[in-house]
């Protein structure tokens, strides 16, 4: 009899285990909202948009006639809203959220829904409790790395680079009153790409000479590059910012090669 019992106890045990564990992480992760690039999501109530470019998400939220920019993480149940200049660790924003909410959505739908479970901070208003997303499509344009021949400046910061033809694609940077060459390499996702530092005598992306990864929309002529990582990095030990802003955007302007 004691052990039916123990064997019933384990049994209620693991369903109630199973049960919580669909709770807490909901649908699957390849299932999310921000799974499928290239694409705006919109709300009227509150006005909100944000694109996704190879899983990050960035937009706008109008409140009372003030635009926030906003970083949006999608996790495996719950959605975050973050202030544009929201800092990762190790993958993880550390900034204070906006509001906080639980997402529902079917793979290949054109709408999903957030409803609001934190939004202690006062953020929305206290009326909104479910908030409708309508997918819209998000032109990005020609690549840039498909224009062979051209050339790409940016002012601020001084940066250009010229687009080669094995995907691998050189130039220089101003950094510090310094000039850096560069490597410009295209990373996972269309939209995004690393940028590296090199040598004279070792022409090659290691990854430990990353400066910084950036999304892109892109132009016909023109790329608005937001920049996702900020360090740099001269070795292992030694660690500096190549850029003291936040959320920094940048935008590069197409001079075609003689």
């Amino acid at each position: 009899m004691k052990r039916w019992i123990i064997l019933i106890l384990l049994i209620c045990s693991n369903l109630i285990l199973a049960s919580c564990f669909n709770i807490t992480f909901g649908e699957n992760w390849d299932e999310r909202p921000n799974i499928e690039n290239d694409i705006k999501w919109v709300s009227q109530n509150p006005d909100i948009w944000f694109v996704v470019q190879d899983s990050d998400c960035y937009g706008e939220i109008s409140i009372n006639d003030e635009v926030y920019e906003v970083v949006v993480n999608i996790g495996q149940s719950v959605i975050e809203f973050h202030p544009a200049s929201a800092e990762r660790e190790n993958g993880l924003y550390v900034d204070e959220f906006l509001f906080l909410g639980h997402w529902k959505y079917e793979v290949g739908a054109d709408t999903f829904s957030v409803d609001v479970f934190n939004n202690s901070k006062g953020f929305l208003d206290e009326t909104i409790k479910t908030i409708s997303f309508v997918k819209e499509d998000f032109d990005t344009g020609p690549r840039w790395y498909d224009q062979y021949g051209s050339k790409w400046i940016s002012n601020d910061p001084d940066i250009w680079f010229e687009v080669g033809r094995d995907n691998t694609h050189f130039g220089e940077m101003d950094i510090n009153d310094g000039i850096t060459k560069i490597i410009i390499k295209p990373d996972s996702g269309s939209a995004a790409w690393v940028v590296y530092s090199y040598e004279e005598d070792e022409p090659v992306a290691v990854w430990e000479n990353r400066l910084f990864r950036i999304a892109c929309r892109y132009g016909i002529d023109e790329i608005q590059a937001r920049v996702l990582i900020f360090q740099a990095r001269k070795n292992e030990e030694e660690r500096e910012r190549v850029f003291e802003e936040k959320n920094k955007v940048i935008i590069f302007v197409k001079e075609q090669l003689e």
